[in-house]
């Protein structure tokens, strides 16, 4: 509430009522977090996906209806919020 963030209890709802999504998953979660809301995705969504070691091809192949697709490289310093982030 004290930062306006609003729950839905589906992944499909937030893609539903999103224009960008954010997957911030570990690499080895990422398949199975997108693979069954993969469908809810078009080309009016941009998704960010911080799973580093995902390829952008891999990407684009599971998210083949979503047109804009950017890839963020967090480093490990961001854990002890000392690092950045780049996008490819």
């Amino acid at each position: 509430e004290k930062f306006g963030v609003q729950i839905r209890d589906a992944n499909e709802k937030v893609v539903d009522e999103s224009q960008v999504v954010i997957v911030a998953t570990k690499p080895q979660d990422f398949f199975e977090a997108v693979e069954p809301i993969a469908t809810s995705f078009g080309p009016e969504h941009t998704v960010i996906s911080l799973a580093a070691g995902i390829q952008l091809m891999s990407l684009k192949k599971i998210l083949f209806e979503c047109e804009n697709i950017v890839r963020v490289m967090p480093n490990v310093p961001v854990k002890v919020k000392a690092g950045m982030v780049g996008y490819i």
